[in-house]
């Protein structure tokens, strides 16, 4: 439904939504895409199921906001391979975020001055083999959140900048990767789990 701010999907504990619209067809590869939900920024709560098999956001410029279900990022085909040019920013606050398959690995790289903003919540690779993210613009993260660990997650290259407090990484198992360069003033990160944490970038963050 609609509010003031934007749109609100609910999907209650125990169901499954799954998006495949293949509506808009980019007209030079004849690929589907996803829903652009009228480039209105978007929350997705309760404690469902969402799976999305085409991709997300297809060229929407309006944040999406994941506020308690299971999101499976699922797409048949990657982000640039269908035109599809997603840039609103996406921010996950609670609920688990699972990249399913290779294709989910580019969902964000259209992000030129939004971010991929993780607040809290949970993320992991569902896809089986080992993936990098390739993410535009920056990633922040804004709370404590957990990596489950199904398969290594890389989140690439792009910035990364801890605001707020000190946050905790959980990580649970096999390895989750910071390749960029992390900043920040007054905070710093702490590792709980039995995972790996590995911050390859060149960092200047104090804390």
């Amino acid at each position: 439904h609609a509010n003031s701010s934007g749109m609100v999907w609910t999907v209650q504990t125990g169901s499954t939504l799954t998006e495949s619209c293949t509506g808009n067809t980019n007209t030079t590869t004849h690929a589907s895409g996803g829903f652009n939900f009228n480039s209105k920024d978007l929350t997705f709560t309760g404690g469902g199921t969402l799976n999305f098999t085409t991709q997300l956001g297809r060229n929407s410029t309006a944040l999406i906001t994941q506020n308690g279900p299971t999101v499976n990022i699922i797409p048949t085909s990657t982000e640039t391979s269908q035109g599809n040019t997603y840039s609103g920013g996406y921010t996950l606050t609670t609920g688990t975020l699972n990249f399913g398959n290779a294709n989910a690995s580019d969902v964000f790289t259209h992000f030129s001055t939004t971010a991929f903003s993780i607040n809290g919540g949970t993320i992991d690779n569902t896809s089986g083999s080992a993936m990098t993210l390739a993410v535009g613009n920056s990633i922040s993260i804004g709370g404590n959140f957990s990596f489950t660990g199904s398969s290594d997650l890389n989140l690439g290259t792009t910035a990364v900048t801890i605001s707020g407090a000190t946050r905790q990484i959980t990580a649970s198992a096999h390895t989750l990767t910071i390749g960029g360069v992390i900043s920040g003033s007054g905070f710093g990160i702490t590792k709980a789990g039995n995972g790996t944490l590995a911050l390859n970038g060149a960092n200047g963050y104090t804390g």
